[in-house]
């Protein structure tokens, strides 16, 4: 069984980047709607079901930055993803979608 999710959200993002070099803090958040979509799901080879929901979505995080010069920048956030519980219609079963990321990045201000 895997669960597939496809999310759309408002989540702003805030950061305190440092004068010059040095590091600088960031946090953000939103919410907005996931479509979760359930498949391969079977028994002994026998398909039982391939279905999917939207439901509520939200997502928290925060992080830390390296200003490298002025123009360039490193970030390394944690975030934390939840969904409403889906509910599929061709097979009865309660679904928790929690994900926990870790990003790495490299930014460039203009």
């Amino acid at each position: 069984m895997h669960f597939t999710p496809l999310s759309c959200a408002f989540a702003p993002w805030a950061g305190w980047p440092a004068t010059g070099r040095g590091f600088f803090p960031d946090v953000g958040g939103g919410a907005g709607l996931a479509t979760i979509d359930m498949h391969d799901v079977s028994l002994l080879g026998v398909g039982l079901a391939d279905d999917d929901d939207t439901v509520l979505a939200g997502q928290v995080g925060a992080g830390v930055g390296y200003a490298v010069t002025e123009q360039i920048g490193l970030s390394l956030d944690y975030r934390f993803f939840i969904t409403e519980n889906p509910e599929f219609d061709s097979l009865a079963v309660e679904a928790d979608y929690r994900n926990h990321s870790l990003w790495a990045g490299v930014k460039y201000r203009f």
